[in-house]
């Protein structure tokens, strides 16, 4: 039996990607604009270019006190090969295992196309990617016999398997070259113009491409880049045969390369997948013969179903519950363990390319209201899962202890409205947990009104999107913006439309989380930060975070990157295009009849999918043999 862990918080050590890098090379108001929430259709689009950046290029003074330390070690790092068994056990073959599929059907089936994890949760288990991440902190190349870094690291080669094979498409292909360079394209938006939310990140790695024969493609890259087989390993940069269009892959899971295919879908209930036959992973194949995907909405539901054996294996915080978990757990009848979390940070975002977030001045009220201990009680309802975090968790990869985060200072700019108002300078707290403390930032922040120029209050609607954890931060996020006076309407959209409404600048400000797969900094600077980012939603643009990105990703000195990433993290805390909350882990429960998990836990459930479906196998089955 595992130990479980009640609380911790994973630190994600740097020092691995020096180490990636190197044993890869050796084995291989001024102005009016009226704002009124939708109602049917969403207000007018006004999209902006990338904005200016609001404060000065040079690198900030770190705003806090912390010592700067090589990381720790992680709390609890599982390295055991995927296919070894916690209880030394002979694997078994065969057999079903039923799971939670998300909580609604896929939106699409173009996991490079799309940016929410309801859909990776579905769509991973029939694709295959370059690489992979089958547990703990091991990067292997899914779809390659070998692959190595050289030129100094500027060039990455990958020598490619000969049976990745798209059964299902007419004559079966198999993987070449030219389908890696075509997918690699479309991830980068070089196809049809649209780059992949989570997966288009490599387009500010990669200048080009080469396919000397049907097995070998040579990547280009502009710079050493140790993280990027790491940060491929997300569900979302899958591999397509060359040619498949978006229109083809929207509802057709017959694409794809994976170790599952579709047996049976029945909307709105379930999904049941069997095994592809030509699907290998060297000599590995799938231990299950089939698994069922079911749709469960409600986490009430979601954990009754658990706790009653009608799912083998979910993941979720703990919300409610506890003691039934504790008892199966006793008894030796579940399992259960906290992982790192998924999603890093969340908190508020807030569109400064428009009005009125484009005043300095009501980005920094909106972040002095809020009581980020009432967020984590709230939000994440377990205290002991979540924590006040920036952009990066505490013990991250800027080594801000949990009170330097707390301690964490900003200033309210030096504008004539501040001025005006006697504010200008004034410093304050805004992850205090200190109700005295929360009561005096709201003060602030209604005099930071005063200065943006809605003296008494104003209304905003709030965009929202309808998902448990974004609903409860939608629903706190707007309760408390209305003690200071920010009203208006929360009006709320389902995933897809709400990340349409996203990439076209129709919204005001919402709550948001950014979801990684390997919580590396180069994922969320490139994914989320730099200028014209994958996911860069909110607009930003700064140039001093373009350079530091640039300069961290192919630093191979841990203290030289850790400091980097901190300069970083303070500018953004500067120019505030977000009001930072929490970090958040996640945990990981499975009746003891079901083997081979926790090897394979490894960056986030983004990266879990796919390895865990191969490896995992359950203790009745009924074969011990193929």
């Amino acid at each position: 039996m595992l130990h479980r862990i009640s609380s911790v918080i994973f630190l994600r050590p740097m020092l691995a990607m020096v180490l990636l890098f190197v044993l890869a090379a050796a084995c291989g108001p001024a102005e009016e604009e009226t704002q009124v929430a939708p109602t049917a259709a969403a207000p007018t689009a006004t999209t902006a270019a990338a904005a200016t950046a609001t404060t000065a290029m040079a690198a900030p003074t770190a705003t806090t006190a912390g010592v700067v330390a090589q990381p720790t070690a992680t709390s609890r790092v599982v390295v055991a090969q995927p296919t070894a068994t916690m209880s030394g056990e002979q694997p078994r073959y065969g057999g079903k295992l039923t799971t939670r599929g998300g909580s609604r059907d896929p939106a699409t089936m173009d996991n490079q196309y799309s940016s929410s994890g309801g859909d990776n949760s579905w769509n991973s288990y029939w694709y295959t990617g370059i690489f992979w991440n089958p547990g703990g902190q091991r990067v292997e190349c899914e779809a390659c016999e070998s692959w190595e870094f050289q030129d100094g690291g500027e060039t990455m080669v990958l020598n490619l398997r000969d049976n990745v094979t798209f059964y299902q498409m007419p004559g079966s292909p198999t993987l070449n070259a030219t389908d890696v360079k075509y997918s690699l394209n479309k991830m980068m938006g070089l196809v049809d113009g649209i780059p992949s939310a989570r997966g288009g990140f490599v387009k500010e790695y990669i200048d080009s491409i080469e396919t000397p024969d049907d097995l070998t493609v040579i990547l280009r890259l502009y710079q050493p880049a140790p993280a990027l087989p790491r940060l491929m390993t997300s569900g979302f940069s899958v591999l397509y045969k060359d040619g498949t269009t978006r229109e083809e892959l929207k509802s057709d899971p017959s694409k794809g390369s994976g170790p599952w295919m579709v047996d049976e879908w029945i909307r709105a209930t379930k999904m049941s997948l069997i095994q592809n036959p030509g699907y290998h992973f060297g000599d590995t194949n799938p231990y299950l013969d089939t698994i069922e995907l079911v749709i469960i909405r409600d986490n009430a539901a979601r954990r009754a179903a658990f706790l009653t054996g009608k799912t083998d294996l979910d993941s979720w915080s703990f919300t409610a519950d506890n003691d039934v978990y504790e008892k199966l757990y006793s008894e030796g009848k579940i399992d259960w363990v906290m992982t790192a979390g998924t999603c890093l940070v969340n908190g508020t975002m807030m569109n400064a390319n428009r009005l009125p977030f484009r005043d300095i001045e009501l980005r920094h009220a909106l972040n002095a209201a809020v009581d980020r201990a009432g967020y984590i009680i709230n939000v994440h309802q377990v205290p002991q899962t979540a924590s006040p975090a920036l952009i990066f968790e505490p013990g991250g990869f800027t080594q801000r202890t949990l009170q330097d985060t707390v301690d964490y200072v900003w200033t309210v700019p030096d504008t004539e409205a501040t001025r005006a108002e006697g504010i200008a300078g004034e410093t304050y707290k805004a992850m205090a947990t200190d109700p005295a403390v929360v009561d005096k930032n709201r003060e602030l922040s209604r005099k930071l009104l005063t200065a943006a120029g809605y003296e008494g209050g104003t209304e905003i609607w709030q965009m929202g999107e309808l998902s448990t954890g974004y609903t409860r931060g939608s629903v706190y996020i707007h309760d408390q913006t209305s003690k200071v006076g920010i009203t208006g309407e929360l009006v709320e959209y389902e995933g897809p439309e709400w990340d349409a409404k996203l990439k076209a600048g129709e919204w005001l400000y919402g709550n948001t989380w950014m979801c990684l797969t390997t919580g590396d900094p180069d994922e969320l600077w490139s994914s989320f930060l730099v200028t014209g980012g994958s996911r860069n939603d909110f607009g930003y643009s700064n140039t001093f975070v373009d350079e530091g990105f640039i300069s961290q990703s192919k630093d191979l000195d841990a203290v030289s990157r850790l400091a980097t990433n901190r300069a970083m993290e303070d500018q953004v805390m500067a120019d505030l295009p977000f009001a930072s909350m929490a970090f958040s882990q996640g945990t990981k429960a499975w009746w003891t009849y079901v083997n081979g998990i926790e090897p394979v836990i490894g960056f986030s459930n983004y990266a879990f999918n796919r390895p865990a479906s191969v490896f995992m196998w359950l203790e009745d089955a009924p074969r011990t043999t193929k």
